[in-house]
């Protein structure tokens, strides 16, 4: 099981890697200011799906992780780009131990790269 926030968070990766694998493919790579960009869009496309406002799933992506808009999409596009995997770190660092499960966490976001 995992809490709101880290299916939020997954949702976003999810998202962004298609649109960050979309976009690289077109363009032949990608800015981290392309990665800002794609990163606000994806919080727009899951906070609709998820039902709730685009200002939640990005609190969930940034305070709550502790991150600057700016360095979850930079951290995002490391990771989903395999350069480094500071992200999870910091994501399971994050866990709340009483609503989500790390090997859960860990499975789905590998399965995201």
């Amino acid at each position: 099981m995992l809490s709101k926030t880290m299916q939020q968070i997954l949702e976003v990766l999810k998202e962004l890697k298609k649109n960050v694998v979309k976009e690289a493919s077109s363009a032949g790579g990608i800015s981290i200011g392309d990665a800002e960009r794609l990163t606000k869009d994806c919080y727009e496309k899951v906070a609709k799906r998820m039902r709730v406002t685009r200002s939640t799933v990005a609190d969930k992506c940034t305070r709550q992780l502790e991150l600057k808009s700016e360095d979850f999409s930079r951290l995002a596009l490391e990771y989903l780009t395999n350069q480094n995997d500071d992200l999870e770190k910091i994501i399971i660092g994050n866990l709340k131990p009483s609503l989500d499960d790390e090997i859960q966490l860990r499975k789905e976001l590998r399965a995201v790269k």
